[in-house]
């Protein structure tokens, strides 16, 4: 199912993501924090395309299951 996400600006919504979401910070553990700060750059910079003057609206879905035994 859609579930966009939204914000104000693409650099709030890779500052809350940053904070958030631990395996995105777990996947770059081992890298000097001065390399990791480059990277989230380059995020932010790949977030822009989705800003306009009304925010930051990026798409996302979200896959439900269910099952019974």
């Amino acid at each position: 199912m859609p579930v966009p996400h939204k914000s104000a600006s693409a650099a709030e919504y890779v500052g809350v993501t940053r904070e958030a979401f631990g395996a995105f910070n777990a996947m770059m553990a081992n890298l000097p924090p001065e390399e990791r700060d480059s990277v989230w750059n380059e995020v932010e910079v790949s977030m822009r395309r989705f800003e306009s003057p009304g925010g930051f609206e990026a798409p996302g879905e979200c896959l439900a299951g269910a099952a019974t035994k």
